[in-house]
């Protein structure tokens, strides 16, 4: 079942936790954003494909993950660690958490309510090896803009450091080439791509990327956030001299890292969010997409 937001100009479908497709093991099943609708024409979220270097993980759209990696540290093969926004998983063996394997998983409950311009989510905590998370989201949308209100508070007995991303499984339905236009309107201190990015992730300045050609590999581009230039918050936006549509997302905090993802005509930048959170405490933030056609 999916359960579907609107304003004046968006559409917003959300398929709700262990349905549609929404079943993964890898991203947060509050509020999984399978597609977004500009004025009833202009779509925008993709599937994660087929052909990367490891199975797909079942991504699309805008969905979000978190990082808790002392949770797996601490587990023992064949116990579970809490995966946040997914479930209790069992560990498979004493080697490295893999983002694409599909652990065994005991889903964590997910309370949701919603109108026609809101949705709010509350994951609630599944307490284990000291761990225990509850998690609020709220998705609403206000004319062309689409936002997503984060809190995470900590209910166990440890402190923990996250790490929560959004991968943009975005389009503007062109495939990646030197016409794409990704902007950080901050600029990123003349930081390089990297040799991992597949040679295709081009700088045109500091503040401005595109891509050399068309690649049916993932490229990949990892930048620190002290590379990243503004103070508070953050931006970036995502245009084509060749389409009228374009994406900006705003974000209420500075990015600890920002991965730079690109296949095929999905351009994915995933904003990074890391900080602790020691037991009792609370933390909010928020993203927000702007969808426009000229």
């Amino acid at each position: 079942m999916s359960i579907i937001l609107r304003s004046d100009r968006l559409e917003a479908a959300i398929d709700l936790p262990g349905q549609g497709l929404n079943t993964t093991v890898r991203f947060d099943r509050a509020g999984f954003i399978t597609e977004v609708t500009l004025d009833g024409v202009h779509t925008f979220c993709r599937r994660e494909p087929d052909n990367l270097d490891h199975p797909c993980t079942g991504g699309v759209g805008l969905c979000s993950e978190y990082r808790l990696e002392e949770a797996y540290a601490d587990a023992e093969a064949g116990e579970l660690f809490l995966k946040p926004g997914v479930g209790l998983l069992r560990k498979q063996d004493d080697g490295p958490y893999r983002h694409f394997v599909r652990y065994p998983c005991e889903p964590l409950t997910v309370e949701y309510q919603f109108d026609v311009h809101q949705a709010e989510f509350v994951t609630l905590p599944a307490p284990h090896n000291g761990f225990a998370l509850r998690h609020k989201k709220v998705i609403s949308l206000e004319g062309n803009t689409l936002s997503m209100r984060m809190e995470v508070s900590n209910e166990g007995e440890k402190p923990v450091y996250l790490t929560e991303y959004c991968h943009n499984f975005i389009s503007l339905g062109r495939p990646t080439g030197p016409d794409y236009r990704l902007a950080f309107p901050g600029g990123i201190n003349g930081y390089e791509p990297s040799p991992y990015a597949n040679g295709e992730i081009a700088k045109l300045d500091n503040a401005l990327y595109s891509f050399n050609a068309y690649s049916q590999r993932a490229s990949m581009w990892m930048i620190p956030g002290g590379a990243v230039r503004q103070d508070t918050g953050f931006l970036w936006q995502l245009s084509h001299t060749q389409s009228p549509l374009s994406v900006t997302e705003a974000d209420s905090f500075h990015p600890a890292a920002i991965a730079l993802w690109a296949i095929d005509d999905i351009i994915s930048p995933e904003i990074c969010h890391s900080f602790s959170l020691d037991i009792g405490k609370t933390r909010t933030w928020e993203r927000k997409w702007t969808f426009c056609v000229s």
